[in-house]
């Protein structure tokens, strides 16, 4: 009887050191009912606690110089808004260990593509209507109206099914689909997008030369 009463306040022990384990805080908050989940297969896969970072280099316009930076976006929390998943993403500007801006965005990815709700800033202010940036699906060599190179005005932006593969700091990507946005008289923008993963490289060129440049360096998914 003696180890029967022993035995049962050892399992006693063990459950009541198991129950404060699961009732711990681990810093994960659970996914909330109320929003709906993430689109499977989306452009660029926005779920809470995803993050990208990219290596990014620009000329100068003043002296002609590269300069260089790096930006980090990363998927702070969600909501729900005309039973939609909208995203709250930080958007941080940094060199080195510095951070010198910082943004707040309101994206949403849905079966047509990746869409802006509210202008950045801290305060969701909805749009009567949500901006697409960029469709997806789509087809091969369609265009359609994005908010993307210019959140004030939309512009004609183009999609490509098959983009050539990159390698860049994050790694080497060859299932690339990609947009291209074309200005008179001599400027492209390619972006480079892999489903699932999400934004990986863009590159801007005046005439041949290259202008502007964002790489992924790496690259946290959920």
């Amino acid at each position: 009887m003696a180890v029967i009463t022993k035995y049962f306040k050892t399992l006693a022990v063990c459950l009541f050191a198991l129950v404060l384990i699961l009732g711990c805080d681990n810093g994960v908050d659970p996914p909330d009912p109320e929003v709906p989940d993430e689109i499977d297969g989306a452009i660029w896969p926005l779920v809470v606690g995803n993050e990208w970072t990219f290596d990014v280099q620009a000329i100068d316009d003043s002296t002609g110089d590269w300069i260089y930076y790096g930006e980090r976006y990363i998927v702070d929390s969600a909501l729900v808004h005309d039973g939609k998943r909208v995203n709250r993403v930080m958007l941080e500007y940094f060199v080195e260990d510095t951070t010198f801006q910082s943004f707040t965005l309101w994206w949403g990815n849905s079966l047509e593509g990746l869409f802006e709700y509210s202008p950045f800033g801290d305060t969701f202010e909805p749009y009567e209507l949500p901006r697409l940036l960029f469709k997806y699906p789509a087809d091969d060599g369609e265009t359609f109206q994005s908010y993307a190179p210019n959140p004030s005005d939309p512009v004609d932006m183009g999609f490509i099914s098959e983009m050539p593969g990159v390698t860049i700091p994050a790694g080497t990507f060859d299932d690339c689909v990609g947009f291209q946005y074309y200005e008179p008289p001599g400027v492209n923008i390619y972006y480079h997008f892999v489903p699932d993963t999400g934004y990986v490289q863009m590159e801007k060129f005046v005439g041949s030369s290259l202008d502007k440049a964002r790489y992924l360096r790496d690259f946290v998914i959920n």
